[in-house]
């Protein structure tokens, strides 16, 4: 079977995700004070939220010149007889941001 080729477009947007990565590496090693946490239907999650200045990556990427915040969602989620699992989900934004701002833009719920 042929490997697939990717095109320029696939590479800047994987460099893009590896250099917002590499951003958040403290974060994603550190206990966040501010989890939201729900309780429902046999499973149990835990997320926190995270934003920074994107000013460092975007210097490294002109074509997305109106980068302002890097964010970060990590979520944590315990489902009955089931292994607990981690993820990261990455979000570039066009605005300045503090965290409480992000969990309103992605209309967050929990406590």
């Amino acid at each position: 079977m042929p490997v697939p080729s990717f095109g320029p477009i696939f590479c800047h947007l994987f460099s893009l995700h590896e250099a917002i990565k590499s951003s958040f590496s403290e974060c994603r090693q550190s206990v966040s004070k501010n989890l939201l946490h729900n309780k429902q239907h046999g499973r149990l999650e835990a997320r926190s939220y995270h934003v920074l200045n994107a000013k460092e990556v975007a210097a490294d990427f002109p074509e997305w010149p109106k980068l302002k915040t890097l964010g970060m969602a990590m979520s944590y989620r315990q489902v009955k007889g089931k292994e607990p699992s981690l993820e990261y989900r990455y979000y570039i934004i066009s605005a300045k941001l503090d965290e409480e701002s992000l969990v309103k833009l992605l209309g967050v719920t929990g406590r």
